[in-house]
């Protein structure tokens, strides 16, 4: 858990945030800040934690979290309740190599069979320069393997 994070001031001139709904913008912005966001921007979080934290139905959440979906905002496997924001990196860099190994240590969480691995792999690769290098080849290998599949 993180104390606090950023939110990109230009989130809310997103173009598909802008036409997502309210409570798909606010649901984004916990998202981006909730007690369980970290430093990688993946993370598991069942529907009802969302539900209970924001004080909405999961019907309502459910919703919402969809709008962000469509929108690429984030990639939510409802098997592992496992969610990614590819972009968080991208707004919340690693700052120094503490941090990245901080992260490394982060990524060894994620179910490697889950949907928000790849996306999350993808992010580390284009935000993660402050990772050890060891790692960043890794990943490198990883995405071969995803184009090798495809």
């Amino acid at each position: 858990m993180r104390d606090y994070g950023l939110i990109y001031t230009r989130y809310w001139i997103d173009p598909e945030i802008m036409r997502a709904s309210a409570v798909a913008k606010c649901i984004g912005v916990y998202l981006l800040s909730s007690p369980h966001t970290n430093m990688i921007g993946c993370f598991r979080l069942p529907m009802a934690y969302l539900a209970a934290d924001m004080g909405m139905g999961i019907e309502t959440v459910s919703e919402g979290l969809a709008e962000l979906l469509r929108a690429g905002f984030a990639t939510y496997d409802e098997q592992s309740a496992w969610i990614v924001l590819p972009r968080f990196l991208k707004w919340n860099p690693i700052e120094n190599p503490n941090q990245g190994k901080a992260a490394v240590k982060l990524f060894g969480e994620v179910p490697a069979n889950s949907l928000v691995f790849k996306p999350l792999v993808l992010a580390m690769l284009a935000f993660g320069d402050k990772l050890p290098e060891l790692f960043k080849r890794r990943l490198e290998t990883l995405c071969q393997e995803f184009r090798n599949q495809e």
